[in-house]
């Protein structure tokens, strides 16, 4: 007879007669009878159950910028499985196999998979894109070489790209890092990201 509550087993608990599948740590409280001998001793037994590690992310719940790439870790050996939908992960979904980058407010629910170990418990991360506003372009003051240049956004933590020569600006555009000088008829055109 046996009890996976921590109460104390008798006659009218649990009858032991196939294996027990347990899926947390557990606490086995048992004892055995026979017509013919005496009843055992009681075995109190802590079974704790292997699981693989809840995935966790490089960031925390919150703001995250489009250019922030979002690591994902649980155990070494682990996979980790995850959706972007809010439904729970299963071995179908999106197979995490690299940092990720998001464009948008994005909920990512993740859990990992080993052999030997239980599925690890499911992990959400919540993150918000904060809109960026249109980068401001101001021609500061004259200089001896034409004219002195700042950019700047309203959006807290925006990456500033630009170039020179009228084409659309990237990411791998020119980085703006502060103030510069421009010639007459040199056409910028700038992006917040």
């Amino acid at each position: 007879y046996y009890t996976l509550d921590e109460t104390e087993p008798t006659l009218e608990s649990l009858v032991y007669n196939e294996p027990i599948y347990i899926e947390k740590d557990t606490v086995i409280k048992a004892f055995a009878v026979s017509e013919r001998r005496k009843d055992s001793g009681l075995l109190n037994e802590t079974v704790v159950v292997l699981r693989t590690a809840t995935p966790v992310s490089n960031y925390p719940d919150g703001q995250i910028k489009t250019t922030d790439k979002i690591i994902l870790t649980a155990n070494e050996n682990a996979k980790i499985y995850y959706t972007i939908d809010g439904t729970q992960p299963t071995e179908n979904s999106i197979l995490y196999e690299g940092p990720l980058t998001i464009s948008k407010d994005t909920v990512i629910i993740a859990y990992a998979v080993e052999d030997g170990y239980l599925d690890s418990y499911s992990a959400t991360f919540k993150y918000t894109v904060p809109v960026t506003s249109q980068p401001e372009v101001n021609y500061d003051e004259d200089t001896e070489g034409g004219k002195k240049v700042t950019i700047g956004t309203d959006t807290e933590f925006a990456e500033i790209y630009y170039t020179l020569d009228g084409s659309a600006p990237t990411k791998e555009s020119l980085r703006y890092e502060g103030p510069f000088e421009i010639k007459q008829g040199v056409v910028i055109r700038v992006i917040a990201i």
